[in-house]
């Protein structure tokens, strides 16, 4: 094509992200051409140009104010993007703005705006939506080989940023909520094609940065589909999704960061079988550029809205953020009407902390008619407690909880209460039922806790959950390890801790156990590994969790061995096998070893 009639890009911005994706792919593109790249300093500016052979640089002002030059691409911190794409927009430049685009829907509205006013163009620069491999999830959904889909999960994760860089100063919008929760919950809109109805939210934030440095979310979408998405600083590098439906399992190797030299694969996982299917490596940055371009030349034939595509997408992260700070599930109609909701300093805290033993301290523990619920109050060890039939409290009913809470009034919760069995949560027939125990009456909990006033948010929360939030491939799993959960069990259990995460009093206990006394199969597995304890020392190991008054997650269990070793002890006819053996029986996988660090632990137990 003649560069005469190529779009004629500036960029604003030389950062990393432009230097290998976005100014190669406007070098190699058919209908772009590089015309002037500005920085904040000359001497960037020369590098830059002369490293992509572009003869013009200058500064931000000098890209916008340049009549030849067509378009922009903004690549600085994200608390400039609204600045510059409004700036160029007037001056009449279309403008393709990297993630996220703007901080707030109502800078996302203001952009939209303007942009539409001057009759210019605005794309937010996801570029991972252009390669071919979600097309062909896409595909294959679409011809029915997922069968009805169930759920998403997605999880983009890397080591931690430089605390120099832009992505770890609060003040140019860090953080991984905008660095990196952009992808797997635009990713989960895409695979389903549609908005979500509701978003749960929670952030981590780093006390000596102020950003966050983790986020976790529940989108809940039609038709009871739900979408888990998990971003990180600190991280083993993940970027990936996994769609499951009735029928079969996709899972993407590669999913967002894809070098275009990078070939990808996914993974098919139907019919106990897995077919790998090898995509050929892609520049995605290229085929978004190409696309925006083409757009452009179509003028008012143009058939894509990118426009809306931004909003609907800053809709969803002000939901989010409107979730995390007021600890509750926002529905995304919400938002129409709001104005704007900033990220918070801090969670708040608790104006009390409740210690036990106590006469005085009233407790309800859920689940009570379970293995650990009956331990519990066979324990002796918790006074004042109350374990309610499921007729009496049923946590998928918010009225029932409502009424429970009014009427008993408790300082402390307990909540054990879940579908456990592996078998059940893969089951077809109880996967919603898990779902709806385990993470919406999870929900239901915190949001009538919160909805009670301060009374509520004095309550000390103790969530159990369990080892299964994590892979489960190489053991010694901490705290600070990425939760990935290997089956459906661990998915509805984490995504009940995302729930409790937006209580101001709350410790997630991540621990697995057993009876003694129930071992009823005959052999086990002498290369699958574990920390289970045995199950009267979890109720020892919960008071003392109420004691310590600490608030966040910890690991608890016992010493690492091998399943066969630990079960032996208590049933010596066991037999030994391997774990392929055990496989062989079971529609569902198991984790080669999930045995926890109990550190942080022994430091808080020991100061109780």
């Amino acid at each position: 094509m003649d560069s005469r009639s190529k779009i004629k890009f500036g960029v604003l911005g030389c950062s990393r992200v432009a230097q290998k994706g976005m100014l190669p792919a406007i070098c190699d593109s058919n209908f772009a051409e590089l015309a002037m790249v500005g920085s904040r300093t000359t001497e960037k500016a020369r590098e830059f140009a002369e490293q992509f052979h572009c003869d013009a640089r200058g500064t931000y002002d000098e890209v916008i104010n340049n009549k030849d030059i067509h378009a922009v691409y903004i690549s600085l911190p994200n608390s400039l993007h609204e600045e510059w794409a409004i700036k160029a927009a007037e001056r009449g430049k279309h403008v393709i703005c990297e993630k996220p685009a703007a901080l707030s829907y109502a800078s996302a509205k203001k952009m939209a705006a303007v942009c539409g006013k001057n009759n210019t163009r605005l794309m937010e620069g996801l570029m991972f939506r252009y390669h071919p491999q979600h097309a062909k999830v896409r595909e294959l959904i679409t011809g029915g080989v997922l069968g009805e889909l169930l759920r998403f999960e997605g999880c983009f994760g890397y080591a931690m940023p430089d605390k120099a860089s832009a992505m770890m100063n609060k003040k140019l919008g860090g953080g991984s909520f905008h660095a990196s929760a952009t992808y797997p919950v635009y990713a989960s809109r895409m695979i389903f094609g549609e908005e979500p109805e509701s978003v749960l939210c929670n952030l981590k934030i780093d006390p000596a940065s102020g950003v966050d440095v983790r986020t976790d979310m529940v989108l809940r979408y039609s038709n009871g589909k739900f979408a888990f998405i998990s971003s990180m600083f600190g991280s083993y590098f993940q970027s990936t999704y996994s769609v499951l439906g009735s029928q079969a399992n996709i899972r993407m190797g590669r999913a967002y960061a894809v070098p275009r030299e990078m070939g990808t694969k996914i993974f098919l996982d139907a019919d106990d079988q897995v077919q790998e299917i090898v995509m050929e490596p892609a520049d995605q940055f290229r085929l978004m550029l190409d696309d925006f371009c083409q757009e452009i030349f179509k003028g008012a034939a143009s058939v894509k809205n990118y426009e809306n595509d931004l909003l609907a997408q800053a809709r969803v992260f002000e939901a989010a953020r409107l979730s995390d700070q007021e600890k509750r599930v926002v529905g995304i109609s919400e938002i129409d009407d709001r104005v704007d909701v900033p990220l918070p300093e801090k969670h708040r805290a608790p104006t009390k902390l409740v210690s036990l033993p106590t006469k005085n301290s009233r407790i309800l523990l859920t689940g009570g008619a379970g293995n650990l619920g009956r331990a519990i109050l066979q324990s002796k060890l918790f006074d004042n407690i109350i374990a309610p039939s499921h007729q009496e409290l049923d946590i998928t009913k918010p009225e029932s909880i409502r009424k429970f809470l009014k009427e008993n009034r408790p300082d402390i919760i307990i909540h054990s209460a879940a579908v456990v069995r592996m078998s059940e949560c893969e089951n077809k027939l109880w996967k919603q039922e898990a779902v709806e125990t385990n993470i919406i009456g999870t929900c239901n909990l915190v949001k009538e806790i919160l909805g009670s006033g301060q009374e509520g948010a004095d309550i000390r929360f103790i969530y159990i959950s369990t080892d299964g939030v994590y892979p489960g491939a190489r053991g010694n799993y901490s705290e600070q390890d990425a939760a990935i959960p290997y089956n459906n069990y661990g998915w509805t259990k984490l995504g009940g801790e995302c729930a409790v995460h937006l209580l101001p009093n709350f410790c997630v206990i991540r621990t697995s156990f057993f009876d003694p006394a129930k071992i009823k199969f005959e052999t086990s597995a002498t290369d699958m590994f574990s920390s289970k304890m045995p199950l009267d020392r979890v109720p020892k190991a919960i008071a003392a969790a109420i004691k310590s008054n600490f608030i966040g997650t910890v690991n608890i269990g016992g010493d690492k061995k091998s399943e066969y070793e630990r079960y032996k002890e208590f049933k010596p006819s066991l037999k030994p096998c391997r774990r392929e053996d055990i496989l062989k029986n079971i529609e569902f996988n198991l984790a080669r070893d999930a045995s926890l660090d109990s550190s942080l632990w022994e430091k808080i137990n020991a100061g109780t």
